[in-house]
């Protein structure tokens, strides 16, 4: 049987109401010899907790939206970091800014406060979200080797390397798969760019990027469904 590859952003995709469900599900794809990889904007030490007491078997783990690759046994094998210089800048401008209740450095591995520790990304907590979207779009055009997003709570701040269809396009280098092998499913703006020259689905909701995928789905469940009538 040829060789499948979900690769699935996590919150509102897998992680729903039905993740216990998902859960199963992807046990028995990854049982006939298939492969999972997680590809989500949460950093590691925030997604651990949810995927942890459900064994999941995840091939690669991607986190901060293309910014670190975990494999299997958790160990980082990328990271495309900021430039230590700008994200200095860039945070401090944040942290003195009445806009942001408060702003974190990613290390990759947790949060910190310490500027001398690495940057692979800056998240920062806006009172208000228009005004923080103001403010990262100055931020881009003053310093162009970052990019900038606000997710459902937080201004998300990473390399502007960084993105989830990079890291997949690294994997398949690495492991020799070709575009055919590889399907990913998402939801949102961050995932735009695995969703782009891939088999791929969205699931219904945002009308402005449904363009983005070949198909568009009400739950994982059906993504899976579709998967295996064209077996």
């Amino acid at each position: 049987m040829k060789l499948k590859i979900i690769v699935s952003d996590f919150d509102n995709t897998f992680y729903t109401a039905e993740y216990e469900k998902n859960v199963q599900l992807i046990k028995s794809f990854i049982e006939k010899g298939n492969k999972f990889i997680i590809a989500t904007g949460r950093p590691i030490y925030l997604l651990k907790p949810d995927i942890e007491d459900y064994n999941l078997d995840c091939s690669y783990i991607v986190c901060n939206d293309g910014g670190v690759i975990f494999d299997s046994e958790g160990k980082r094998i990328f990271e495309e970091n900021i430039d230590k210089e700008v994200a200095k800048e860039v945070y401090e401008l944040l942290s003195k800014d009445d806009n942001f209740e408060e702003v974190f450095i990613d290390t990759a591995l947790n949060f910190s406060k310490d500027i001398n520790d690495t940057f692979n990304a800056i998240l920062a907590l806006p009172k208000d979200k228009k005004i923080a979207q103001k403010q990262i779009d100055e931020l881009m055009k003053k310093y162009p080797s970052i990019q900038g997003y606000i997710s459902h709570r937080w201004l998300n701040i990473l390399n502007k390397n960084s993105s989830k269809g990079n890291a997949i396009k690294m994997l398949m280098n690495m492991n020799n798969w070709s575009y055919d092998d590889v399907i990913t499913i998402g939801d949102n703006y961050n995932d735009v760019s695995m969703l782009e020259n891939f088999n791929s689905f969205i699931i219904k909701g945002d009308k402005n990027i449904e363009d983005k995928a070949k198909y568009v789905v009400n739950n994982f469940k059906e993504m899976l469904e579709i998967i295996d009538e064209g077996n």
